[in-house]
């Protein structure tokens, strides 16, 4: 399964929203959290961190994983979940180390450590197929856990 079959449903929202997180992607403010359309989850880390995570649940066996940029926080990444969950794609965000509630100290150059935390926790959790799409660091995460794991895509959104 392509990342086509994924987000083919949403092409000119997910362009859209691209364009807006990437204009709004330096504001350090916190946005709230949403829970009434996607679970409460923790992530474990191999080093034994615990990630704060969101799930919005869609396909049993496949999902979107969104992973932050510098600065930010797994809340700017609601818009675009809750369009994907009810296009029927799960999705997974997370807080990386050290950002929102999870634990750790911000570490750029570990967050690979968090994206494959949150790889293991979706495949634990059924999801066959998995997309990472990220934006900053997190698009630079996703690509070097796609060069070493088992997805079936991968967007960086201005990744260094």
């Amino acid at each position: 399964m392509g990342l086509a079959s994924i987000v083919r449903p949403v092409d000119r929202l997910f362009l859209l929203t691209i364009v807006l997180l990437i204009g709004c992607g330096s504001d350090s403010a916190p946005k709230a959290f949403i829970t009434e359309n996607a679970t409460v989850e923790t992530v474990t880390t191999e080093d034994g961190l615990e990630l704060d995570a969101r799930l919005f649940s869609g396909h049993q066996d496949r999902i979107v994983i969104l992973l932050h940029m510098f600065n930010s926080n797994q809340t700017a990444w609601n818009p675009f979940a809750l369009e994907l969950q009810n296009n029927g794609v799960s999705v997974l965000t997370i807080d990386f180390r050290g950002y929102g509630t999870s634990e750790g100290n911000k570490d750029p150059g570990r967050i690979d450590r968090d994206v494959r935390a949150a790889l293991m926790f979706s495949r634990e959790h059924g999801d066959q197929h998995a997309v990472l799409i990220g934006g900053s660091m997190g698009g630079t995460a996703a690509i070097v856990v796609a060069a070493e794991e088992l997805v079936d895509g991968v967007i960086s959104i201005s990744g260094p």
